[in-house]
């Protein structure tokens, strides 16, 4: 781990984290109720009183109905439990729909509006007996203009985007767990910076209804949270599905290729000596650990994606572009909004087309290893809260629909978190968790 160097930080230090009762992980969370030495409304008390210490400096939290969760939850403590996150609280992404919540989707556009119905991803939480808590704060309708939060472990940096707040509120232990969406890296990059653990599903595993439409080729609900083992509990909730409990491998059964570049876009150096020196210590363990290359086919891929997502964002924006223009950022309207529209439907037809063909490509490339481990981002989070970062490194996996997980293994040089990404090829989302499990119990003593 890299030792900090200048000046400390302004940040919130993990002593003082524990100055006030933080949300438990999702298992322990379960764990802890199941025993009887925990309680669904403790849990909710927790999560508010370390909102009340954190969030005036964190500014993670957009809304949030305190007391109809503990409504909530003293009615899950008086009933066996059913679901499979019964009693543990969530937050979500403000541009997704919660019935009865305002829902801002991160643009004055929408101040007063009030949801009508939960979106699929909330109703199947619920369903599992989660507790919604809240509406965690979004860049400009999910796109590049950030909101007002700060990273917990330095206020004066970017938290990452556009799941800003979701990421944020678990990094400062205010929630168990969080959704996010991630359609270029909004997932994966937040919580990269805030030092969580991060995953964006297989693209189509997880229901988008009633999430605000961003590029519908490649939108996807993700989690933020704290361990490894919470990872199959919502992801089994999310898909409603029966769970598949986490098994981890020995690191001599895996198979790991290491991605220091993706195409011509490459990493701070110290990023590079993370990356390396887990790959020395995996392979130390026993795991078959081999540097990959992609072919320079995949070096379009960021512009393929640019030009995909770009078409599809500017006309599910219509509505707000055509009727609210004045009211949107010059980033949005100027970048991804002009270069959607003006792209010709050849080009749009044809990026989609050979993403498709790299999609083939890279599951062949996956038939030699279980994952891939790469970086998360290009280095710490940036200084100032003007830009969310760099998603270039999130980009290429977003585009080809594979599930992905950043682990908060590493601390940078300004004492800020740096995460590992690992990939997995499309539905195999059990065994990139599996393989997670190994690498994170491998470098928890030296983790963020």
């Amino acid at each position: 781990m890299a030792v900090p160097a200048g000046e400390s930080p302004r940040c919130l230090a993990r002593d003082r984290f524990k100055t006030a009762p933080a949300a438990p992980s999702v298992a322990a969370a379960l764990r802890e109720i199941a025993a009887g030495r925990l309680t669904s409304e403790g849990i909710v008390r927790a999560c508010l009183e370390a909102i009340a210490l954190r969030d005036p400096d964190v500014q993670a939290w957009e809304f949030y109905d305190g007391d109809a969760a503990l409504a909530r939850a003293r009615e899950l403590d008086r009933t066996p439990a059913k679901g499979l996150l019964h009693g543990v609280p969530f937050g979500v992404k403000d541009i997704v729909d919660v019935a009865g919540w305002p829902t801002s989707h991160g643009s004055p556009i929408y101040d007063g509006y009030v949801s009508f119905r939960d979106a699929g991803c909330i109703a199947l939480l619920k369903e599992a007996g989660s507790i919604c808590l809240g509406k965690t704060v979004s860049t400009e309708l999910g796109h590049v203009s950030p909101g007002k939060t700060h990273n917990p472990h330095d206020l004066n940096r970017t938290p990452g985007g556009s799941s800003s707040g979701s990421a944020a509120a678990v990094a400062a232990g205010m929630i168990p767990f969080a959704l996010g969406t991630q359609t270029t890296g909004s997932v994966l990059r937040p919580a990269a910076f805030c030092g969580v653990v991060g995953y964006k599903p297989s693209y189509g595993d997880v229901v988008t209804s009633g999430v605000f439409p961003n590029s519908a080729s490649f939108d996807t609900v993700g989690v933020m949270c704290r361990e490894v083992e919470d990872l199959p509990l919502i992801r089994a909730a999310l898909i409603r599905n029966p769970i598949k409990p986490l098994e981890r491998p020995s690191p001599s059964d895996l198979r790991i290729g290491v991605l220091f570049k993706c195409g011509a876009v490459v990493a701070e150096s110290e990023m590079d000596v993370f990356l390396a020196g887990a790959a020395r210590r995996l392979g130390a363990s026993g795991a078959t650990v081999k540097e990959v290359v992609l072919p320079a086919s995949f070096d379009a891929l960021l512009a393929l994606h640019r030009d995909a997502s770009g078409y599809e964002f500017a006309r599910a924006l219509a509505w707000e572009r055509i009727g609210h223009r004045d009211t949107l950022s010059k980033a949005l309207l100027n970048g991804r909004v002009r270069d959607g529209i003006e792209l010709p439907i050849e080009r749009y037809h044809a990026a989609l087309d050979e993403i498709a063909s790299l999609r083939a490509e890279f599951s062949e490339c996956m038939a030699d290893y279980d994952v891939l481990i790469t970086h998360s981002a290009r280095g710490e989070a940036p200084l100032g809260l003007e830009s969310t970062g760099d998603p270039a490194f999130n980009t290429p996996f977003s585009a080809l629909h594979v599930p992905a997980v950043t682990l908060p293994l590493f601390q940078g040089p300004s004492g800020c978190p740096v995460g590992l990404q690992v990939v997995a090829d499309r539905w195999n989302d059990d065994e990139l968790f599996g393989a997670c499990e190994a690498i994170w119990q491998l470098h928890r003593e030296d983790a963020w």
